[in-house]
């Protein structure tokens, strides 16, 4: 629920999916019925000019960062711009306001970018409306077909009365949910993954095995599943 009391303005988004995102929802119907009233930032009015950068530029950006709310975006180069895939929204072209910054076009919102001593880009900041939330490069974990295979397997949850099923397909592991879309999991630290939607930990015994994982999303955290034995 957002509300705006100034305007006695509320909106409340109900959903039962795990991958809509009610804020920003939220923010699309605000802007639409409230336009005429809410004036953009000073900050936003005053916007420096896009500048030119030579297209090798790009490369220190190029990959996956999640910010700390759990929302993926995937930095890629095309036709010599820069664009940001978001899940569930349209592409978004990056313009760039200075080598480290970057207008997102369309959304009323900048990406700012740290870099490394070897000028690769490490984390990320997504600032919108004087908001400002931090984010890191995510880079997936260099194990043998052996290793990734360790984490294969069915996972039921009681809590869901569900089973989740995590497959190895080349060198990348997928969760596989009954009558939905197959989703990619990324190993970014020893037993800890994330995807576009969701965060998880994968849970071991005394012995090192592997017993279950859990799952947080943007809404619920801690959600448990047991591997089933084989």
């Amino acid at each position: 629920m957002t509300r705006i009391p100034d305007y006695k303005f509320t909106v409340i988004i109900l959903s039962n999916l795990g991958n809509v995102r009610p804020p920003r929802l939220a923010q699309k119907v605000i802007d639409l019925y409230l336009a005429e009233y809410i004036k953009p930032l000073e900050e936003e009015k005053t916007q420096p000019p896009v500048i030119a950068l030579e297209p090798s530029v790009y490369d220190a950006y190029i990959g996956k960062f999640q910010l700390e709310t759990g929302l993926m975006i995937k930095i890629f180069c095309e036709n010599n711009r820069l664009r940001a895939e978001i899940p569930g929204q349209p592409l978004i072209e990056l313009s760039p306001l200075s080598e480290t910054t970057f207008d997102m076009r369309g959304v009323n919102a900048k990406l700012f970018f740290t870099r490394d001593a070897l000028g690769k880009a490490m984390n990320i900041f997504f600032h919108r409306r004087g908001e400002e939330v931090p984010g890191k490069r995510i880079e997936a974990l260099d194990l043998t077909p052996n290793q990734m295979a360790e984490y294969t397997g069915n996972y039921y949850s009681d809590e869901l009365n569900v089973t989740y099923k995590i497959v190895m397909n080349g060198s990348k592991l997928f969760i596989h949910i009954k009558r939905q879309p197959r989703i990619e999991i990324i190993l970014h630290e020893k037993d800890t993954f994330c995807s576009d939607i969701f965060n998880g930990e994968f849970e071991r015994d005394e012995k090192g095995m592997i017993i279950g994982f859990s799952l947080d999303t943007v809404r619920i955290k801690n959600l448990k599943f047991k591997k089933e034995e084989t």
